[in-house]
């Protein structure tokens, strides 16, 4: 493909995807037809530059091609508030959602539940009450979101505030997405940002609040492997691992595909992720002594207590969680580099 062909090709391009699927076909022909009548036989570089530049913004004329135009907010920077509003309105719902379910957690409906009896059934139904309000609050929320990003773009739209770019050009043009190209799901990235947050909330309340579901089972004695003092010294680099994984997941949706600059991100992350969790894994008093009794309870030895308090046992889960981040890497490298020698 010459340079003059590929120009024509990455404006159509540049064009037809902002149009809904079914009318990008009928669109690119006409557009293409028009472009080759104003072009004439064998254009040279300028020409061709000179006709798409007369053209103007791909982004703008595509809005004169719909079969609904959309002006509440104006063609200039439609497709930012559209982005935008997506991912605000997805994360806002789920946050919500997340906020309601970690409530549920520690509910005294939830504990009359766990514990059974009579109270077991008014738990269920006041649990169920407790959804819906969340669901409804995730309405609420996704409404109100909508409605602020709406406004503020409306505003910014008339007011000036959005500096959108006053001059076109061909050097603007996006380039033709590859075959293979590594890209990074939106809904991925998403649903990664809600659950970190819902994850790391869920953890610092439980260790908060000294209520740990997910615990071994003596009998009818609930034991928390591990030591209260190391689950409290835990919580700020509970905290900085939630931090750090919701701006992780921001970055892949910002670039949308694996970039350098992404995959540089992503090896830092995988480091700094495994330094905080060996570095923790080798705390001398992180079970508690109430699981290590159980331990040796169970087996009938201390040959497992010994194991564990050895080292053997953290250096095994050392090992997989260096092996599991050097995999991460290797793989977002290997992403990063397909797409670039297309």
């Amino acid at each position: 493909m010459n340079q003059t062909n590929e120009l024509v090709e990455r404006y159509l391009y540049d064009v037809t995807r902002r149009l809904p699927e079914k009318e990008r076909g009928e669109v690119g022909l006409e557009l293409r037809t028009s472009i080759n009548d104003m072009l004439g036989d064998n254009p040279n570089d300028s020409e061709i530059t000179q006709v798409l530049e007369k053209l103007g913004d791909p982004q703008i004329l595509s809005e004169s091609y719909r079969s609904k135009p959309r002006y509440l907010i104006s063609p200039a920077i439609y497709d930012l508030y559209i982005s935008v509003l997506k991912t605000v309105v997805v994360i806002v719902a789920a946050v919500c959602g997340c906020a309601g379910i970690v409530s549920i957690f520690f509910s005294d409906a939830f504990g009359a539940l766990l514990e059974g009896g009579t109270y077991a059934i008014d738990s269920i139904e006041l649990i169920g009450g407790r959804i819906g309000s969340i669901i409804s609050a995730m309405l609420d929320g996704a409404l109100q979101a909508a409605l602020w990003v709406t406004l503020g773009f409306a505003i910014a739209d008339r007011t000036g505030g959005y500096k959108a770019k006053t001059s076109w050009s061909v050097s603007n043009l996006p380039k033709m997405p590859a075959a293979n190209e590594a890209k990074i799901p939106r809904a991925s990235s998403i649903t990664g940002m809600v659950l970190t947050v819902f994850f790391t909330l869920l953890l610092i309340a439980m260790i908060l609040q000294n209520k740990l579901y997910f615990v071994f089972s003596n009998g009818h004695e609930l034991i928390n492997p591990f030591s209260r003092a190391a689950l409290v010294r835990f919580l700020p680099y509970l905290a900085l691992l939630g931090v750090m994984g919701f701006l992780m997941n921001g970055a892949k949706l910002f670039w949308g595909k694996w970039n350098i600059p992404l995959c540089v991100l992503n090896a830092i992350y995988n480091f700094a992720t495994v330094s905080i969790t060996i570095y923790v894994l080798h705390w001398e008093d992180l079970f508690s002594a109430e699981f290590l009794a159980f331990m040796q309870e169970r087996s009938g030895s201390d040959t497992v207590v010994t194991i564990i308090t050895s080292g053997g046992l953290i250096a095994l889960f050392s090992a997989v969680f260096i092996l599991g981040a050097v995999v991460n890497v290797i793989s977002a490298a290997v992403k990063t580099f397909k797409g670039m020698r297309n």
